[in-house]
């Protein structure tokens, strides 16, 4: 926005007020210089504002599918894991009775030659 700026009347202003003539037109180049980049309104507040806040919606929503890819990966993981661990328990199960029916093998083989 372009702001209006009466820079004699603002020098004007300084030197009645008893600002010496250099310092006065120090402070008029420099204010005109501020000013040349304009000021923001309400209005450019306000949009600025909505602008923003549709940023962060928009910020919001891609947060939740990053959530929901996220959880659907864990989900698969642990789906995963899962059914490892479960082969490894059956494999864990047949392994001891494997080794129990070993023993049990060598139990009676070893009661076989003591008896005879």
């Amino acid at each position: 926005m372009t702001v209006l700026f009466d820079t004699q009347a603002y020098h004007r202003t300084l030197t009645d007020a008893g600002v010496p003539q250099g310092q006065a037109d120090a402070h008029m180049r420099a204010l005109a210089v501020a000013l040349e980049g304009g000021l923001a309104t309400k209005a450019d507040v306000q949009a600025l504002r909505s602008e923003l806040k549709s940023d962060m919606q928009a910020l919001r929503a891609d947060l939740q599918l990053v959530e929901q890819k996220l959880d659907q990966k864990f989900e698969q993981r642990f789906a995963a894991l899962d059914q490892k661990i479960g082969v490894m328990a059956r494999d864990g199960k047949i392994w001891t009775a494997g080794v129990g029916v070993a023993l049990l093998g060598a139990g009676l083989t070893v009661a076989k030659l003591l008896w005879n």
